[in-house]
């Protein structure tokens, strides 16, 4: 059930496709999951990569992170998903 889904830890680099196609291909099924993602990149350098990301509202970390880094971000966005939910400003 998606509403249970606190957080989506994706690659944008996926041996089969894309992690920017994997989170539009979410989004178009659940929209209410848009904010729930976290990206995990270990290339900052590509254009594309860069411009959905400042557009996407999502946390994105560069590899290699910190154990901290990781809790951190996926506090942040459990933290979105109770204010959404509770209906108190991000």
């Amino acid at each position: 059930k998606y509403s249970d889904i606190n957080v989506i830890l994706c690659d944008l680099q996926l041996h089969d496709t894309s992690g920017i196609k994997l989170y539009e291909r979410i989004v178009a099924l659940y929209p209410q999951l848009r904010e729930r993602v976290v990206f995990l990149t270990g290339d900052r350098e590509k254009l594309e990569e860069q411009m959905f990301i400042a557009t996407s509202g999502c946390a994105c970390l560069a590899k290699p992170f910190e154990a901290e880094q990781l809790l951190e971000a996926v506090r942040h966005t459990i933290n979105r998903k109770m204010e959404q939910q509770l209906g108190t400003p991000a």
